[in-house]
This record gives structure tokens, sequence and C-alpha cells, in this order.
């Protein structure tokens, strides 16, 4: 038995899918720029972290750069001590333990500031003071008792150790500096002072009791950085610095004077590292794609005038429409409303009132538009059987409505 296929009928036909919209080169353009912009920053991001926040200043805890501090902050939060950043002086009413300062350098102390901590220490807090002399702690130096120089004919001593059983928790051999710094009181054997670890130059770390509170300064900022922080037992010293905060113990990283102040940290971050930079890169390329996607080149031309059709267009068109279903009548009647509503609009009558009434109210008002308006509503009700007579009403129609205006 064979099969025989049907064709389908012909009414039946098969809808175009719809047309998919082609995206323009140019928006390849700058998807292919955008991805690139990302790819590279990740790839920069990945290869190389130690160098990525290297536009960042040294000491600071947002840095994951060698001499950055990040390392050491993560730490302490991996400690379960409250962790945060002192973006603002005076900082008193953060409720800190510890205050860090690891050799800032882009602004100064005021006097305001060292009042606030000094205030702090007296009352019972704690600072770590990580300096080298080379930075913007002077003043607050001079006000703590502290005075931090290089003796003449100091050399580079890597063996620093304790000088005695002071950092036993954990127990601390040798520390790495490399710093030919030296801390001493500024008055002399003062009793408050304690060296904790020196070297042949003289102490290099030491504890200051201040009121009711302690400074621990650490000559260096090798020890505390990314690149040394795991180096013999510097992370020992700091555990040992520590060991009076309990778990829990809120410390808080200066980086107010580090040039990270309330308010200014988002646009520094952003313009002194690559993921800033690349989005101000993406930010600028949709902008150009905005303005390239809406130029204009010269003044805006004018909608061109289009004119209505003619009235034998319109009428043709009516009568072709309705020819194939032989209704020129409704055409007719089309056209008769048509012609009340534009006469009742100006001497304002009823269009929906039978042609009687409609042509004795006109009457009332224009006798002389009666008789014409009465012809054309008796040739528009007489049956036409050629679209030339229709055309003929139309056009007497339309002449009519001319004569209103």
């Amino acid at each position: 038995m064979s099969t025989q296929l049907v064709a389908p009928p012909a009414s039946l036909s098969v809808p175009n899918p719809p047309r998919q919209r082609r995206v323009s080169r140019l928006a390849w353009l700058l998807i292919v720029m955008a991805v690139l912009l990302i790819g590279g920053a990740i790839l920069v991001q990945a290869l190389t972290p130690a160098e990525n926040d290297a536009a960042l200043p040294r000491g600071t805890s947002l840095s994951a750069a060698p001499d950055g501090t990040l390392a050491l902050f993560r730490w302490l939060v991996t400690e379960h001590y409250d962790v945060t950043r002192v973006r603002e002086f005076p900082f008193d009413k953060q409720g800190l333990d510890v205050l860090v300062v690891i050799s800032p350098e882009a602004e100064d102390f005021t006097d305001a500031d060292i009042t606030d901590v000094t205030q702090f220490v007296e009352s019972g807090g704690t600072v770590l003071l990580v300096t080298d002399g080379n930075d913007t702690t002077r003043l607050l130096r001079r006000d703590l008792g502290l005075n931090v120089a290089t003796p003449k004919n100091s050399t580079l001593s890597l063996r620093n150790t304790p000088t005695g059983a002071t950092l036993t928790q954990p127990p601390v051999r040798s520390v790495t500096l490399k710093s030919t710094v030296v801390v001493e009181p500024t008055l002399q054997n003062d009793p408050h002072f304690l060296p904790r670890i020196a070297n042949a130059n003289g102490a290099t770390v030491a504890t200051l009791t201040h009121g009711q509170g302690q400074v621990h300064i650490i000559t260096g900022v090798y020890p505390v950085t990314n690149a040394g922080l795991s180096e013999v037992d510097n992370l020992a010293l700091i555990q040992n610095l520590l060991a009076g905060v309990s778990p829990g113990g809120r410390i808080g990283f200066d980086e107010y004077h580090h040039g990270f102040g309330k308010g200014s940290s988002i646009a520094d971050l952003a313009l002194r590292s690559p993921w800033g930079w690349t989005l101000i890169y993406l930010g600028a390329l949709l902008l150009t794609a905005f303005v390239l996607n809406g130029r204009r080149f010269g003044k805006p031309l004018p909608l061109p005038l289009t004119r209505s059709p003619a009235p034998a267009a319109y009428a043709r068109a009516l009568g072709n429409r309705w020819r194939e279903r032989s209704q020129y009548a409704f055409a007719q009647a089309h056209l008769a409303d048509d012609l009340k509503r534009a006469v009742g609009a100006v001497f304002a009558l009823d269009p929906t009132a039978e042609d009687y009434d409609f042509l004795r109210a006109l009457y009332a008002i224009r006798p002389d538009l009666t008789a014409e308006c009465q012809s054309l509503l008796a040739a528009l009700r007489d049956p036409v059987r050629k679209d030339a007579a229709l055309v003929t009403l139309a056009r007497r129609v339309e002449a009519f409505r001319e004569h209103l205006r």
C-alpha cells in the first residue's frame, strides 16, 4: 500500500519568523573593549597581586603590596579581634582598645590629634606605634616622650633579640627589622620605659607606660608588612605586644593619617588601584557608547508636509473597498452622515435627526443652503451602480463643505 503525500492548502501559509535585530559593528566593538578591560584587570590581579597596590602608601591596611599591612589586618580578624579602620579624628567615641599607627606619611598629627591619642593612652588604651622616623609621627612621639633616631656609626643589624624574658607568649627569639633606627626615652633613665628587643645599635622595640595605658613602639615597618609578617618571629612579636587585649577587643588601624579620611576613601582607592581605573574606563566607554548612538550631524530636519488625499481618491478607495460586496449603499450612507455632521457642526444642528427634520432646522437658519443640501441628501439616498457616480457625489459633498467654510 503506497502512501500519498497531500500538499497543504494554499490558504494555510507558514508565518514568517520574526526578524532578529542585528547588532551593529559599533556595539560589537564596545562589547569587545569592555571584555578586554575587565579581563585585563582580572589578569593583573591574578598574576601580580603584590604589585597591584603599589600606588598606595606604605603601611596602610588597605594595600596588598609588599609594604602594605593588609595581611596583618586580616590575621587579626581571624584571631577573633574586632578590627576596624579609623578614618576620622577624634576617635575616642569608637570605643577602641588598641590604636595601630603604622608610619603614616600623608597627614600630619595636629595638636588636636595628639591630644586625642595621649588622652586615649592615659585613660587605659594601648597604642602600637610603628615608625622608622621618616613619617609624620614626630610631634606625636615627642609628646609621648619617645625619641627615634639613627645613632652615629650604626650598622644594619639583622639580628634583633629580646633583652629579657618579656616576650614569651609565644617565645620570640629573633626579629627582622631591616632598620638602623633605635628608640630611647626623652627623659634619661625613665622608669616607665622598658626595652623589649635590641641590637648592636640600641633598643628597637620598647614599651612605654603612659598613665593607665601603654605605647608599644617598633622602630621598623618591615615586621608588620605583608612581606615581613611571616619571617622569623615577627608574628610572634605582634602576639606578645597584644597579649593584654582579650579576644573580641576592638583594634583600630589609623587610616586617617594615611590620607584615607572619612568621605574620601572610595575616590582615593579608585584613583590609586587598577580596579578603580577599570571602573573609570568602563564608565567612559559607556558614555562614549551613548554619545555615538545619539550623535546628530547638523540641525534636525522638519518632517515633510503631507497633503491629505483628494476627495475623489477617498471616494474611489471607499468604493473599491465596498464594491467587492456590492455595498455602495453603505458608502453613500457614510457620505450622507458625514455631510450632516459637517453642517451640524457649523450651525449647531443635530446630525442624527431624520433628513426631513434636519433640513427644516437648516431652512430656519440658512434657507439659501437648504436646497443644495436637500439635493445632495436625496442623491446620496438614491442607490448608485458605478464608481463614477459615487465619485461625483463625493466631489459634490466636498464642494458643499468648502462652501460652508
